[in-house]
């Protein structure tokens, strides 16, 4: 889907700010020698790069019965809201950031679902599991997150919601299994089956490892990382009523 026009006013000036402080490189005369006689080099290696894509890609397929039902299995999201414009966002239970970008828009964020203003897709990743005393908390986590959108997705976000409010501390061993079952049985969802089996734990991983997005600033993975239809956004720059703001004018029109 591609960013509106409205959209883009806003967002693209936050990757222009970026290359703006990028120093511009010397002008080098151009070595046409060297060039042409590289590029039979650069076509070779062009097709083998693309049979290996193909072959990563394959292989990274998994099994239907290994995705959550309620799942894009090409995204690897949950998705609330019907909306034009997609704002994903990736967080890792375990990520102290998440759980404040949580606080402070995903009120904002979670109208603007139910409204059908936005689709509001979540992806559940785990970039922290060495943050948790070899417990591999954040995958774990994630794996209860799944296990809850495929036993009762209109619970997702609830469970989520006491993900974040019993977030422990990086560097600890992080929720055992059996709390992350008694948080979802709070809710009146059975997740002890899944959770003991790990069911999606290779889905949270796959999608950690092929759905990412890096920062194209530093080229880094952080979470929570926010998408606006695909536009990166730079969480530093976001003002309170961001979101609000942001598709209140695309509704508009300005």
């Amino acid at each position: 889907m591609v960013v509106p026009r409205d959209l883009l006013r806003l967002v693209l000036p936050l990757h222009r700010l970026a290359r703006k402080d990028m120093a511009k490189p010397p002008v080098k005369k151009t070595n046409w020698f060297a060039i042409w006689t590289s590029i039979g080099v650069v076509v070779a290696v062009a097709a083998i790069a693309i049979v290996v894509v193909f072959s990563n890609q394959a292989a990274s397929k998994l099994p239907a019965e290994n995705i959550p039902a309620a799942v894009d299995a090409e995204t690897g999201a949950v998705t609330i809201g019907e909306g034009e414009d997609t704002v994903s966002v990736f967080v890792d239970f375990m990520c102290p950031n998440c759980k404040n970008f949580e606080t402070n828009f995903g009120g904002d964020l979670r109208d603007l679902a139910k409204d059908d203003k936005i689709s509001l897709a979540i992806h559940a990743v785990s970039i922290l599991d060495n943050a948790s005393q070899g417990t591999k908390y954040s995958t774990r986590a994630a794996n209860a997150f799944y296990c809850v959108a495929e036993e009762k997705p209109e619970l997702t976000m609830s469970y989520m919601d006491a993900l974040f409010a019993k977030q422990p501390s990086e560097q600890t061993v992080g929720l055992s299994d059996d709390r992350l079952i008694e948080l979802a049985s709070n809710l009146g969802v059975d997740i002890k089956a899944c959770q003991t089996e790990q069911t999606f734990a290779d889905f949270v991983t796959k999608q950690t490892r092929n759905t990412m997005p890096r920062n194209p600033q530093d080229n880094g993975l952080y979470t929570p990382t926010v998408l606006i239809n695909d536009e990166y956004i730079q969480l530093g720059t976001l003002t309170e009523t961001y979101f609000t703001d942001l598709f209140a004018k695309a509704a508009s029109g300005e």
